[in-house]
């Protein structure tokens, strides 16, 4: 499973928002807290105040680039993405054959190729198929130990990235059901 990330590492550092995200963090691991108010990176006129969503994934990839460079962000985001696909491989396997198990983790390998940048986002892929697996091991296996880890779950989420929104729908749709 991280391998294919692996393989893909080039393409992971494509996008310059990676650079930015990086910046960020290591500007709040210096004690320059930007949360909101002027943006510290620009130096023009009547902008809009600096709003800092998603600061704890900022904080680790800051984290991780002072420690090891880019070769470390590279190897955080490609263990991310095997993660992901492990956690995803690993739910359907509980429901399905092994073969089918592999064609679907495929299908989702191609999917969410495209989405394969050093950025905040990739954050949310194993922390949703996580809370799928807690939730639907309380509704079907009876394993009411899995919802002590939601709320925490859910705040470090919502810290990392605004995909929690999406944790917080899943959440609504296994009440209602």
């Amino acid at each position: 499973f991280l391998l294919i990330p692996l393989i893909w590492a080039p393409r992971l550092l494509t996008d310059g928002d990676s650079a930015f995200q990086i910046r960020i963090g290591q500007a709040i691991l210096r004690g320059e807290i930007p949360f909101m108010g002027p943006d510290p990176f620009t130096f023009l006129t009547n902008l809009p105040p600096f709003i800092n969503p998603e600061w704890l994934s900022k904080v680790i990839m800051g984290f991780v680039f002072n420690l090891s460079g880019l070769g470390g962000i590279v190897i955080l985001f490609s263990f991310i993405i095997g993660l992901s696909m492990y956690l995803l491989f690993k739910k359907i396997r509980q429901e399905a054959g092994l073969l089918l198990a592999a064609l679907l983790t495929a299908a989702a390998l191609a999917q969410t190729a495209m989405h394969w940048l050093a950025r905040p986002h990739l954050f949310s892929l194993p922390l949703f198929i996580l809370l799928y697996t807690f939730l639907d091991d309380y509704q079907y296996r009876g394993k009411t130990k899995s919802l002590y880890f939601l709320p925490l779950m859910m705040l470090l989420w919502a810290n990392l990235h605004a995909g929690f929104m999406m944790g917080l729908l899943l959440v609504g749709i296994y009440l209602a059901g």
